[in-house]
């Protein structure tokens, strides 16, 4: 019967001597999503009515994309096709966002996303196997609500260069300056985010790689009991990879505020790329 043995070294994630000497600012100067709140103003708001949906975007329409963008990606090399992926949706949500609120053009819009820090350790200084979080959020800008919106290619290429961008700039230390930046902190104070994903800021999450022969969905029993999902607008999925066949496609889950999620649905320049299933 296989077994699997677990790492719980954690030496490579921990802070070295220079990263231990940082400042709270200088920590803050890395960790740009958060800063500093007393526990005591914490007072977090009702979130919005939302409601979820499905949208399908094919490899061949990314590579199009992809190619069309081709003339605005520098400084990096190349987007990937979660960058465009990501980009496509954090334009198009935006846009929504702004026709209901065309006061908030200036504001910022900041992309937030996971990021699996085992994936940027170039060195092999860890273990796939390591058993504990090697997890950290990204940020991709903040820029202005207006120029998340619009450009075009150019605009949806910017957005997917910041995305990429965001990617390259975590390392193994990322997760040190996160250790220590709590260890910093005095019984009274919490580190916040910056992002407020029921104003103009959008997080996505990739389970890609989970394809259809690591699921078990059951032999068809009806369950005791079904916990349903806790809803939270402004935040968006590419779910397990369930396609078959020779073209890869991909699925992404968009949950937003009621208004917001009708309006992306009406989106032309959205619904050029992506196919609503449900």
């Amino acid at each position: 019967m296989p077994t699997h043995t677990p790492d719980f070294n954690r030496a490579p994630y921990n802070a070295s001597a220079s990263e231990s000497a940082l400042s709270r600012a200088e920590l803050l100067e890395k960790l740009q999503i958060f800063y500093i709140m007393e526990l005591s103003q914490f007072k977090p708001k009702p979130p919005p009515i939302s409601k979820s949906g499905i949208y399908r975007i094919s490899e061949p329409t990314i590579q199009q994309l992809k190619a069309q963008c081709a003339p605005f990606v520098s400084p990096v090399d190349y987007i990937t096709s979660y960058s465009c992926i990501s980009a496509l949706v954090w334009t198009a949500v935006t846009r929504a966002r702004l026709y209901l609120h065309p006061e908030k053009a200036t504001s910022p819009s900041r992309f937030i996303h996971p990021i699996n820090v085992r994936t940027r350790d170039p060195e092999k200084e860890t273990s796939e196997l390591y058993f504990g979080n090697a997890v950290i959020a990204g940020q991709a800008g903040p820029r202005t609500a207006r120029d998340a919106a619009f450009g075009g290619d150019e605009g949806i290429a910017r957005a997917a260069v910041l995305i990429r961008e965001s990617i390259n700039t975590i390392n193994m230390s990322s997760i040190a300056h996160m250790t220590s930046l709590i260890k910093s902190l005095s019984p009274g104070e919490i580190p916040a985010s910056r992002a407020d994903f029921a104003d103009m800021d959008m997080m996505m999450n990739s389970w890609y790689s989970g394809t259809a022969e690591k699921y078990d969905v059951g032999a068809g029993a009806v369950p005791v009991a079904v916990r349903l999902p806790s809803t939270m607008a402004g935040v968006s999925m590419i779910l397990p990879n369930f396609s078959r066949g020779a073209t890869r496609v991909f699925e992404v889950l968009v949950e937003l505020a009621v208004k917001e999620h009708d309006l992306l649905r009406q989106d032309a320049e959205f619904l050029k790329y992506f196919e609503i299933v449900a």
